[in-house]
């Protein structure tokens, strides 16, 4: 389980969910494995192991794409938090027994998240750090960075990081949630989507998975481009459109 405030679960609702699942399973390496009664069918997919990641799909009022969630203790508490400070909800919160509390939610930007309160359960096996195919970092574009972090701080308990002077695109501050840094946050940059988050899932070779993407369908945007720790990145849009980012070493 990530630390208080981290992102608990990612998620992606897609117009073709088959396609989907093998696009990603192709790519990362995924198993999928369907979760019982679930309707629309929701598919679990495995890495080492581990769930890192579900694909159902699209189905209103969760907008298509990939989403995170965001581990807090009380979603009523936080949601208090997040009302106050400018941010807005798309539907009641929802229980799932033996999953937890949920609340679809969108920052003063419009970006959107889903707020959980877990539900009391046994330690979930998790994939070994740096495991191919496992969520490594959230990055989110917004309109005001000072802003962004202060709302999300306010409800989920982000601390600030280091931060990147990125000259005319600004400041990349990356935050925390008791632990080493687990995202950042940067202006977005004017030709870009709409103020959203992007997940980055962890591969063994940057330059290989460039060339797999695309063979695969999908449409390469951006890099690779080298970051902290000799690390590389790329962004892609997959073959149903919906955004992500891939990190690793060269290759």
């Amino acid at each position: 389980m990530s630390d208080m405030g981290g992102f608990v679960w990612h998620e992606l609702t897609t117009p073709d969910p088959d396609g989907t699942v093998a696009f990603y399973g192709r790519l990362l390496g995924w198993e999928a494995q369907p979760f019982p009664g679930s309707d629309p069918p929701y598919r679990v997919m495995m890495a080492g192991g581990a769930g890192v990641a579900g694909i159902y799909a699209a189905k209103a009022p969760q907008p298509p794409g990939w989403i995170g969630y965001i581990h807090v203790e009380d979603v009523e508490a936080a949601s208090i938090r997040i009302e106050a400070s400018g941010g807005r909800f798309e539907a009641p919160a929802e229980d799932m027994e033996g999953i937890g509390r949920m609340l679809l939610s969108r920052d003063p930007d419009g970006a959107a998240f889903v707020l959980m309160t877990p539900a009391p359960r046994g330690e979930m096996p998790r994939p070994a750090e740096g495991a191919p195919g496992a969520p490594i970092w959230d990055e989110l574009y917004a309109s005001d960075v000072e802003r962004a972090f202060a709302f999300y701080a306010g409800f989920a308990g982000w601390t600030r990081d280091s931060a990147m002077d990125m000259g005319d695109m600004g400041t990349y501050q990356m935050f925390a949630a008791g632990g080493p840094a687990i995202g950042g946050i940067m202006r977005r940059p004017e030709q870009m989507m709409p103020p959203g988050w992007l997940v980055y899932f962890t591969i063994a070779s940057v330059t290989a998975s460039i060339a797999l993407a695309q063979e695969l369908g999908a449409t390469h945007l951006f890099g690779p481009q080298e970051v902290p720790g000799e690390m590389w990145i790329a962004q892609f849009l997959d073959p149903q459109g919906h955004m992500f980012g891939l990190v690793g070493p060269h290759g």
